[in-house]
């Protein structure tokens, strides 16, 4: 089987790592090209870290829940070893601010807030807001990762 990977950046190299490690053992021959405009050093991803947190795009979508949960388990796999420092994997907190009291995408095991509390979050900055949630989420030095 031929692969064609479109893209050099975190995204284009782990989906060639993804489909390496998931029939390797199984096609033969496998071959995977990847094809880009630029490659490293001259990527976005060279220079730029990631935020991922768990959210639902499409209600019921049981392939990107699944990709969603592979992607959790192999970040927090790595986060809970040593190796997290030198692939620049680590958690950070921050706010999410909507309109809704609990969107369909939010993640869950975060705290919530109202409009009461939100004036700690610098009221002028998110006053067409009403509601808020804080939780962790991984940041990912892609070039330290890939």
């Amino acid at each position: 089987m031929r692969v064609a990977v479109i893209g050099a950046g975190v995204i284009g190299l782990s989906t060639a790592q993804s489909i390496y490690e998931q029939f390797h053992s199984t096609v033969s021959p496998l071959t995977i090209e990847v094809y880009a405009d630029r490659f490293t050093p001259l990527t976005t991803s060279d220079g730029a870290a990631g935020f991922w947190q768990p959210y639902l795009y499409d209600k019921g979508n049981v392939q990107e829940t699944k990709w969603n949960k592979e992607t959790f388990d192999y970040l927090l796999g790595f986060l809970k070893s040593a190796e997290c420092v030198n692939m620049g994997i680590f958690l950070q907190s921050g706010y999410n601010v909507c309109d809704e009291p609990s969107p369909f995408w939010m993640v869950q095991h975060c705290a919530h807030g109202g409009r009461q509390n939100i004036f700690t979050l610098a009221d002028e900055v998110v006053s067409d807001y009403l509601f808020f949630f804080f939780f962790f989420f991984f940041n990912c030095e892609t070039k330290r990762l890939c």
